[in-house]
């Protein structure tokens, strides 16, 4: 909804603030949500907030993680990478590098991980 900034303090944290947050960047007073630092990605935005602007969703070393507002640490963590959530917001997309990429949706609470797709290497890559 625009009312929040996600940033990445460089080899430190991540963050998230309200916007405009100019005062809190420079003073990092900013509330510190993880440790884990995302993967950069040069063809994907590795930062994704829910539909409902509530939660985070990111990849880091194989990993997908997920965050929500006021909470400092990774509420669950799948193998995975390429993540993103679903338009209502209920599931994750996601692919996997073992076997050429597989597909999977699971649940946004990490439960009921469902294959897509278990052929040759497919990229999910969502409209920008």
């Amino acid at each position: 909804d625009g009312s929040k900034l996600l940033y990445v303090l460089e080899g430190d944290s991540l963050c998230w603030s309200n916007f405009p947050p100019i005062d809190k960047i420079k003073n990092n007073n900013g509330q510190k949500i993880s440790h884990i630092l995302p993967d950069p990605s040069q063809y994907f935005k590795n930062l994704r907030w829910s539909p409902d602007g509530t939660r985070i969703l990111f990849w880091k070393d194989e990993q997908i993680y997920t965050f929500f507002e006021g909470t400092a640490g990774a509420a669950f963590s799948e193998p995975g990478l390429y993540a993103d959530w679903s338009k209502d917001g209920d599931k994750i997309i996601f692919q996997t590098s073992d076997n050429g990429g597989r597909m999977y949706i699971m649940n946004s609470d990490a439960t009921n991980v469902e294959s897509l797709y278990a052929g040759p290497w497919a990229q999910l890559q969502p409209r920008q």
